[in-house]
């Protein structure tokens, strides 16, 4: 009985795998910074479709306290490890500050 059950479920996919999302890695400078609201805004309108992680590279001088959760994380080689671990499908940052550490976790990651 119980496998005429599971080989029904297979046969007529009533048991389907839901897809993984596309991951984004942010790169960030200053998060969660209180100015910030447009990168908080961004992400708020991503989040239902792609798995997010927020990496700050230093912390905010006024910091929002609804945030969403993040990593401080400074030095290149602990971020590109920790980018390593997640496998974004994206790397994005904000300001041409941050491009050189972008870029390496970029070429970090092929």
């Amino acid at each position: 009985m119980l496998n005429q059950i599971s080989n029904k479920i297979f046969r007529n996919n009533l048991f389907q795998r839901t897809p993984k999302k596309p991951k984004i890695l942010y790169v960030v400078k200053n998060y969660p910074q209180l100015s910030q609201t447009y990168i908080k805004s961004e992400i708020d309108a991503l989040l239902n479709d792609y798995d997010i992680k927020i990496i700050a590279t230093s912390t905010p001088n006024y910091p929002d306290t609804e945030h969403l959760p993040y990593e401080h994380i400074e030095e290149v080689d602990k971020i590109i490890k920790a980018a390593r671990k997640f496998n974004p499908s994206i790397v994005h940052g904000h300001y041409l500050v941050n491009a050189r550490v972008i870029s390496e976790v970029a070429h970090g990651l092929q």
